[in-house]
């Protein structure tokens, strides 16, 4: 597996900054799919063993809030569209065992 992703910023002249990208991350298929239901941003799909798989998303599209809303039942989703992520999602994590 990829260590995490580092982005080397050049910020005026000659000082460099490094900055983690902002990803949220849960191996909870169906918490995964709720957030990709609601449209945000699925950046990775990752394992380092092939036995779990980490759903990596962008926390900047309100991710964490949509998180909270989904662990305490106050998530609202299409069902087809929940439904539909979760076919998604267990294709890409099939993709990735071949």
């Amino acid at each position: 597996m990829q260590k995490a992703m580092r982005a080397k910023i050049m910020v005026q002249g000659n000082m460099n900054m490094e900055t983690e990208p902002k990803v949220y991350r849960t191996k909870d298929l169906y918490e995964a799919a709720c957030l990709y239901a609601l449209d945000c941003k699925l950046v990775e799909v990752a394992s380092a063993t092939g036995k779990v798989f980490w759903f990596c998303f962008d926390s900047e599209d309100g991710v964490r809030e949509a998180s909270q809303k989904y662990w305490s039942g106050e998530v609202r989703v299409s069902a087809k569209k929940y439904a539909d992520a979760i076919r998604t999602l267990k294709d890409l994590i099939f993709s990735k065992l071949k």
